[in-house]
């Protein structure tokens, strides 16, 4: 989705580290990594990018090697921290809009809330996705949409007011009024990173019109 908004003229970032501790899943840089785009980058390298392609990553050993320092660690843990958000929060690229992903309505607000109060955030727009059965991504069916705007179209937004102000809004949306009428089951693969490579350069290439 990143890189076809990035054609379409909307410059787009990513980031992402290794693997996720504790469940030790592929993450945007194993996807990447097979359609054989370089991802162990510097943030100086991951700016050129962006500027170049108006597609970038940046690699969090690289921007944020605090938090990768502490894999190890979470990893033996065996559940989830707060780093795990906090991780998710981060914007190398200072972009005025972040999309990210929700498991409860009231942790959409949290994280709302969180980059209202930040000095080290200056956010236009949050957009964050709640799947069915508290995925924390848009999946098949049903889907719960939060989202936040500094200021409403008029102008009389109160941004300070974060999560409590009209700028806040929850809505749904079903995937098949988006073209995605598909079953859970259809998104079982063999190997998630190479099969979504594939994909991804099927439908960049105009040759994907089914359900994917």
């Amino acid at each position: 989705a990143g890189a076809v908004a990035a054609a379409a003229g909307t410059p787009v970032v990513v980031h992402s580290g290794d693997r996720v501790p504790t469940q030790k899943q592929d993450a945007y840089k194993h996807v990447l990594d097979e359609l054989g785009v370089h991802t162990e980058l510097t943030p100086a390298d991951s700016a050129d990018m962006v500027d170049q392609t108006g597609f970038g990553f940046y690699y969090q050993p690289a921007f944020n090697p605090v938090v990768d320092d502490l894999f190890h660690r979470r990893d033996m843990m065996g559940v989830r921290t707060f780093v795990n958000t906090i991780e998710t929060l981060a914007n190398p690229a200072g972009a005025s809009v972040h999309l990210g992903s929700f498991y409860h309505l009231a942790f959409a607000k949290k994280v709302v809330d969180t980059f209202v109060e930040s000095e080290f955030h200056d956010l236009d727009r949050v957009l964050m996705f709640q799947g069915m059965e508290g995925y924390d991504d848009v999946r098949p069916g049903y889907t719960k949409v939060a989202e936040w705007d500094a200021g409403d179209a008029d102008g009389t937004g109160d941004e300070e007011a974060g999560s409590e102000s009209a700028s806040f809004d929850d809505f749904e949306i079903e995937t098949a009024e988006y073209g995605m009428d598909l079953e859970e089951a259809d998104l079982e693969v063999d190997d998630v990173a190479v099969d979504s490579a594939q994909i991804t350069e099927e439908v960049l290439a105009g040759e994907r019109e089914d359900a994917f």
